[in-house]
């Protein structure tokens, strides 16, 4: 019988083999950084369907999503702005994806003040639903923000217990 290595939970190992030992807390706080991330980012992509759907003349939005893309996309259709009109209000809201993928990326990776940039801003974008009283739009995006904040606070811990 092969000698058994008792710092990999017993595994029998050939001469030479090597074993990658995994972390448990570890991987739970980057899957939730990883989660965080993804909230920035499913904003900037639902910005895009969202207004897409107003184009289209759906009957339909996704409450998660950018406020400011969804009222320049609705004040250009309902001005009949036509063809240009829609065109420069999706060039708008395509930059405000980029900017929220922008943003997620480097949140995935780490980077603590792109989950902060993106939360600050989504919060503006929120106060513009104040305006407006759409309370379902406040809540999503506050929501949304807690999200985002569950992500920062694991990326806080990843770098104070396993850097």
């Amino acid at each position: 019988m092969e000698p058994v290595n008792p710092e990999v939970g017993g595994i029998e190992l050939e001469p030479g083999e090597q074993v990658m030992v995994v972390n448990p807390e570890k991987m739970e706080l980057l899957a939730q950084r990883a989660s965080g991330a993804g909230w920035i980012r499913i904003v900037g992509i639902l910005a895009v369907v969202n207004s897409i759907l107003i184009v289209v003349g759906a009957d339909l939005q996704f409450i998660f999503g950018l406020g400011i893309t969804t009222i320049v996309t609705a004040v250009a259709q309902a001005a009949e702005a036509g063809v240009i009109g829609s065109a420069i209000a999706l060039g708008f809201t395509l930059i405000g994806c980029a900017g929220a993928l922008f943003f997620a990326s480097f949140a995935e990776r780490g980077y603590a003040w792109a989950f902060v940039v993106a939360m600050v801003l989504y919060a503006l974008d929120g106060a513009l639903w104040l305006v407006f009283s759409d309370w379902i739009e406040v809540i999503a995006h506050s929501y949304a923000i807690y999200r985002m904040y569950l992500g920062l606070a694991a990326d806080k811990e990843l770098k104070s217990r396993f850097a």
